[in-house]
C-alpha cells in the first residue's frame, strides 16, 4: 500500500491572532529552510511508494517558489506515483498568478482553501489577511488548475453565530467547492486571542455544528470524517491515510511521520533549522489502541480484521460493545464496527469504552 508524504511550510504574511501553529513571517528564511527539509529527505530510510503528497503550513501559497523546490525535491527523492493527489493548501490573499503557474508545474490536483468564515467583520476580528471577494477570485483562479477544491469552516469565532456559520458555508458550496474541513476554535495560550481574553461559547460552538452538518447534508455532502466533509469521491485521500492508522512521512519543521511501526514526532523551526532530527518512538505495542481512536473518527469505522488482538479485543470488550449497540450508539457490520449517527457527538466517551 503506497504512504503519503507531508511537507510542512512553515512561513506566513502574517499570523492570525488564534494561531498556534509552527509558523513564522520571515521569508528571508526560505533557502535556509529549503536545504535543511534536502538534507533530512536524503537521510530518509522509507523505500516505498507515495500515491498522496500534502503541502501543509504555515500558508504554502505565500511562498511558491520554494512550493516549486520543494515539489521537485520529492519527486527526485522518493518515488510518486502517476495522477498522485497532490494537495496544497492555499490562503485567498495568496492566489496570484505566480502561484497559479507553479501549481500546474507541480501537477496540483486539489487545493485546500482558508476560508474560516465569509463574513469579513469576522475575518477582520482575527487577523485574517483576505475577505470574501478575496476567496471568490481565488477560486475563479484556482479552477484553472483544478475544480477539486476544499474549504476551511471555523466555528466559535468572535462575533460568529450559528446563521452566520451556516450561511458561510452555503456561500463557499455556491462557488462549487466540493469538501469543507469544519474546524471548532480552541483559544490556545500564546495566541493574541488569548491575551483579549476571548473564550468561546462551547454551546454555540455545538449548535453551529449541528447547523453546518444539516446544511452540507442538503446539498449532497457526506460526512466521512468527523470533522470533513464532501461530495462522494472527493475525500482527502492524504489525510484518510492518518485516519486509517497507514504509512506517512512527514518532511518540515513540526512534521511527523508514522512507518515500520514507529512514530516520528516533529520539532519546532527554530530546533529543525538547528539540525536537530525527530526522534523515533516504537509504538507497536500500541497499535490496536491508536487504530479503535482514529478509525471511530470516520463513518467507515474500524475495521476489526486489521486489528493484532482482534480476538482478545472482541472477548475482553464483548459485555462493552453489546451495552454501546444496545443504546444505539455503534452498529457491527460487514467486519466493520462503527459509531452510528447520533453517537458522533459522543464520540469521544465511546472511544475509551472501547480501549
Amino acid at each position: 500500500m503506497a504512504a503519503g508524504l507531508y511537507l510542512h511550510i512553515p512561513f506566513c504574511r502574517s499570523r492570525c491572532d488564534y494561531c498556534s501553529f509552527v509558523s513564522c513571517c520571515d521569508t528571508k528564511l526560505a533557502e535556509e529552510y529549503y536545504q535543511k527539509v534536502k538534507e533530512q529527505a536524503e537521510k530518509i530510510s522509507y523505500g516505498g511508494e507515495f500515491d498522496t503528497v500534502y503541502f501543509g503550513g504555515g500558508t504554502p501559497s505565500a511562498v511558491p517558489k520554494l512550493l516549486e523546490k520543494l515539489y521537485g525535491l520529492c519527486c527526485r527523492t522518493f518515488s510518486i506515483r502517476k495522477n498522485s493527489e497532490i494537495t496544497v493548501e492555499c490562503n485567498p490573499d495568496s492566489v496570484d498568478d505566480e502561484l497559479i503557474s507553479v501549481l500546474k508545474k507541480i501537477n496540483c490536483n486539489r487545493v485546500s482553501l482558508g476560508l474560516q468564515s465569509t463574513d469579513d467583520a469576522i475575518l477582520a476580528s482575527v487577523g485574517r489577511r483576505h475577505n470574501f471577494e478575496q476567496f471568490a477570485v481565488a477560486v475563479q483562479k484556482i479552477r484553472e488548475v483544478t475544480t477539486n477544491i476544499s474549504a476551511d469552516i471555523m466555528l466559535g469565532l468572535p462575533m460568529q453565530t450559528v446563521e452566520s456559520a451556516v450561511e458561510s458555508v452555503n456561500l463557499a458550496l455556491d462557488f462549487g467547492i466540493k469538501h469543507i474541513s469544519v474546524y471548532a476554535l480552541k483559544v490556545e495560550d500564546g495566541t493574541p486571542l488569548k491575551s483579549r481574553g476571548y473564550t468561546v461559547d462551547e454551546d454555540m460552538q455545538a449548535d453551529m455544528y449541528d447547523a453546518v452538518y444539516e446544511a452540507v447534508q442538503k446539498r449532497g455532502f457526506e460526512r466521512y470524517e468527523v470533522s470533513n466533509f464532501s461530495l462522494p469521491g472527493y475525500e482527502s485521500k492524504h489525510n484518510l491515510k492518518y485516519w486509517n492508522l497507514e504509512d506517512y512521512v512527514g518532511l518540515g519543521a513540526a512534521a511527523h511521520s508514522y512507518y515500520g511501526s514507529k512514530r516520528y514526532e516533529g520539532v519546532g523551526l527554530k530546533e529543525f533549522l538547528a539540525g536537530q532530527e525527530t526522534i523515533a518512538e516504537d509504538v507497536s505495542e500500541e497499535f490496536d489502541e491508536e487504530l479503535i481512536m482514529l478509525s471511530l473518527r470516520c463513518s467507515r469505522g474500524l475495521e476489526l480484521d486489521r486489528l493484532k488482538n482482534k480476538n482478545k479485543f472482541l472477548m475482553e470488550k464483548k459485555s462493552k460493545i453489546d451495552e454501546l449497540k444496545s443504546k444505539g450508539l455503534i452498529e457491527v457490520k460487514d467486519g466493520f464496527l462503527r459509531l452510528t449517527k447520533d453517537a458522533f457527538y459522543l464520540m469521544n466517551s465511546v472511544i475509551v469504552e472501547l480501549i
